[in-house]
């Protein structure tokens, strides 16, 4: 018993100190130019960043360099990149310059596939990817293109009326494209467009969309964050104390939370009623209009900006809309960070990606946005977003179970299920006695990743073990729940 009470002790200490350790910079990566983007994250843990002096870099998880690419050399003077690269699923990295015209396909070992011209228009907006790996672009000749991730050809060509679009394409599952250029587009997976939402507004954020198929977009001028079903009909709208520039972005629970002009943000319910608004009210005219908070695999949501006293801060608040902490940092962050899954906050601060250590282990679980790693936007290549029964993307190549996260945990805490065929699965929670606390799930689940909860929310603090029973394997988790 004494040892065991030891035993606890000290792994509370090593948690608090984790804890402790929270907001602080683990490491710095420079690059010869300013970052106008957000970094991708490959599943080996690779880091792909973009730069203002027409490098992209492939960053080891601990910000040593791996390798960089120099992209245009025969143009140098006309090239810069300032958009979020996307991974393929066999780890070819695609990205476009912002003044020449160009989408580029790169190995996962710094190698050039291929480059496609498009410089009859600027590419503005980032790549993203479609559910059966073709590239979907937008330029600012109001054309978006499905690209052949084979050899740079191109499948189709579809133009649409109205402004440009830097937000760049959302892709559902089903392979249909959204787009912005002043009105919401849906274009169909050959490329037609199927309907256009009107909100006498201009338009500037991406869509996000659901799990159940709603699409979430904001309007600028009418100050409103609008909830449409998928044929393009509003459901609901929320209006805020100003204009909403950036893009919205969905927590696990299905909250949605968007920064708007007034310097606040906002925290909105799936049913379109108001959760909370942040109580620090942040000097809008100091931060990017685009400005948009990132939700951790714990609901933990993190933004940056210049407070009342024009310090810039970065703010982690819990789901309840209360601050957790608060770091200063020594320059304005202008860009959407990420967060990878060993707990750093990666964001870019002029010519500098910071990794700053969070609690939370990874990105949120939720459909949009995250990063451009795959079609299903979850920022990692090797995994798609999924619930409980399944979901699609690639096949993990064998049965594994992850770590528990955020450990510690108050309350929820989650581990992800890798499954390379359908198998009957059984998970339960036991304390640190042996006694079964709580039963999470029993039944078969498909090939792929799967996220599984759990809410200690009426449990004490201590030790508790999640096992999985898979087919004939087992596995245990230990996670720390304290209060």
């Amino acid at each position: 018993m004494k040892k065991n009470i030891t035993l606890l002790l000290i792994f509370i200490t090593m948690s608090l100190l984790q804890a402790a350790d929270e907001g602080s910079i683990k490491w710095t990566f420079s690059t010869g130019g300013e970052i106008y983007s957000l970094p991708a994250i490959g599943g080996d843990g690779t880091i792909y960043l973009a730069s203002y002096d027409k490098y992209l870099y492939a960053l080891n998880s601990d910000g040593s360099l791996k390798w960089k690419y120099h992209a245009l050399t025969d143009n140098n003077w006309e090239c810069f990149l300032r958009n979020t690269p996307a991974l393929g699923s066999d780890g070819t990295v695609y990205f476009v310059d912002n003044s020449y015209g160009y989408l580029f396909a790169v190995g996962p070992d710094g190698t050039e596939k291929w480059k496609a011209d498009f410089t009859d228009g600027r590419i503005a907006a980032p790549p993203a990817i479609g559910p059966n790996g073709e590239i979907i672009i937008v330029t600012t000749m109001r054309e978006v293109f499905s690209v052949n991730p084979a050899d740079g050809s191109i499948n189709w060509k579809y133009t649409f009326s109205g402004g440009e679009d830097e937000a760049g394409a959302v892709i559902d599952a089903s392979g249909a494209v959204f787009v912005r250029g002043g009105r919401l587009k849906k274009i169909s997976p050959s490329g037609n467009e199927e309907w256009e939402f009107e909100n006498g507004s201009n338009i500037y954020s991406s869509a996000i969309i659901a799990g159940d198929g709603t699409l979430y977009i904001t309007g600028s001028s009418d100050k409103t964050l609008y909830a449409l079903d998928g044929n393009g009909n509003e459901l609901w709208n929320f209006t805020a104390g100003d204009k909403i520039y950036g893009s919205p972005v969905l927590g696990p629970d299905g909250t949605i939370y968007f920064y708007s002009y007034d310097g606040f943000i906002h925290a909105v319910n799936p049913d379109g009623t108001e959760k909370w608004t942040f109580d620090e009210q942040f000097q809008s005219l100091f931060g990017d209009i685009k400005a948009t908070p990132i939700v951790g695999a714990d609901s933990v949501v993190y933004f940056s900006g210049v407070t009342s006293d024009f310090s810039t801060r970065l703010f982690a608040i819990n789901p309840d809309g209360s601050a957790r902490w608060s770091v200063t940092l020594s320059d304005v962050v202008r860009f959407q960070a990420t967060i990878s899954r060993d707990s750093l906050l990666l964001v870019a601060m002029g010519s500098d990606l910071l990794a700053i250590k969070v609690g939370s282990a990874g990105l949120a679980d939720s459909p949009f946005p995250k990063f451009r790693g795959d079609y299903a936007n979850t920022g990692y290549a090797d995994v798609s977003v999924t619930a409980i029964g399944g979901g699609k993307g690639a096949v993990p190549l064998e049965f594994s179970v992850s770590e528990a996260y955020p450990n510690p945990f108050n309350p929820a805490v989650h581990i992800r299920l890798s499954m390379q065929k359908r198998l009957p699965v059984r998970v339960n929670i036991y304390d640190a006695s042996g006694r079964m606390v709580a039963h999470l799930f029993k039944g078969a689940l498909a090939p792929g990743i799967h996220d599984i909860g759990w809410n200690g929310e009426g449990y004490g603090s201590g030790i508790y073990y999640i096992r999985v029973v898979a087919g004939g394997k087992m596995a245990t988790r230990k996670a720390l729940l304290i209060k």
